[in-house]
This record gives C-alpha cells, structure tokens and sequence, in this order.
C-alpha cells in the first residue's frame, strides 16, 4: 500500500520542479540515497523519475521509496557506467591486477585475450581439461527459427546484449553479463567463496 504523504510530497516536487533525496530499496543498488526529478506517477505504483547521478530517466516502485531524513546515513547511488567506461575492454587486462591472487589458489590459469579458465590439477600434475570456473566473451548468439517459405530450420546469428559468460562448477547455469567489470566482480567472488 503507498504512502499518501509520499505521493502528494511527490506530486508537489512534480509541479515545482523540485529536485528530491530519496532512499530507494530496489534496483542495482538498493539502500542507496538517489537525486531524482519527478516526472509523473504511473497506475498509482510507480514513479517516473529522472536520476540525476545516472542522468536518465528511470521507473521506480512506488513501495520501495522512502524519504531521507536529516542525518540520513545511506550510501550515496553511484553512477558505474563511469567505471565501465574507463575499465579494461579485455579479460587478459582487467585480470592482470589479480594474476598474482589467482596463482596463489593452486589452480592452473588458462588466461588468453579475451578468456580466462582456472582448472585443477590430477595427481600426476597435469592440468584437468575441465574448468572449475571462467569468464568467455561470445560476441553473438545463435537463434534457431523455422523459415515458412523452405519448410527448414535456419540458423540466425545476433550480436549479443550480453557477451561476457561465466561459469563455475559451483552454478546450477552459467551466467550472462553485459559489462566486463560485472564479469570480473562475479568471477573473482565466486572464486573466492570456492576458497580456492
């Protein structure tokens, strides 16, 4: 149920044009303090707003905001695709800093421009063919769709939303990210939970 109070609060910010504080409790940082511009409120459960860190115009769940009060400690929201853009566009670049992390785990690193794999070892020494965890770029997807003209399947390559893959022995399925640094965070976390 929203709150009254938020919602004329929020329609009087729309006519001023004020700029308003808000905690909001979902999205990519949830708890995170926001700057947003009231756009318009949408079927009573949403609000369109701009935020103003992001610099683009975003919907929120009406339920999930909630006013800061003075002396709020909340974490400011943190526009990443500053970070994105100024982030290594390669695997073998961005995993250069951890190299020396990842070589103390034991595990055999397969690590090529766009790739890494870490693998175990067999007794004997030799490095398993069988990755225990990676991160794989694929720049396109294939779809399958049935041509009505030939009656046959036809292959459909697509350049992917989502390229960076990562995959643990440790996931029920692989994951599918669209920024490299996401990759990265979710690769060297997984890594670390392994206690490898």
């Amino acid at each position: 149920m929203n709150n009254p109070a938020l919602i004329l609060l929020l329609k009087n910010a729309q006519s001023s044009g004020e700029t308003l504080t808000i905690v909001y409790h979902g999205g990519s940082q949830p708890g995170a303090k926001r700057q947003i511009e009231v756009h318009n409120i949408v079927d009573g459960k949403y609000l369109r707003a701009l935020d103003v860190t992001a610099h683009k115009v975003k919907q929120f769940l009406l339920g999930k905001i909630e006013l800061v009060d003075t002396g709020d400690v909340s974490p400011d929201y943190i526009d990443t695709r500053k970070f994105d853009a100024e982030y290594p566009t390669t695997v073998k670049a961005a995993m250069a800093p951890y190299l020396a992390e990842l070589e103390n785990t034991g595990l055999h690193i397969d690590l090529q421009e766009n790739s890494i794999s870490l693998h175990e070892y067999f007794k004997n020494g030799k490095p398993k063919k069988t990755a225990c965890a990676g991160i794989e770029y694929h720049e396109y997807v294939i779809e399958f769709d049935w041509d009505d003209d030939t009656g046959e399947e036809i292959e459909i390559r697509k350049k992917s939303k989502r390229p960076w893959y990562v995959y643990s022995n440790t996931f029920d399925n692989a994951h599918t990210l669209s920024h490299l640094r996401k990759a990265v965070e979710l690769f060297l976390k997984t890594i670390k939970e392994k206690g490898a």
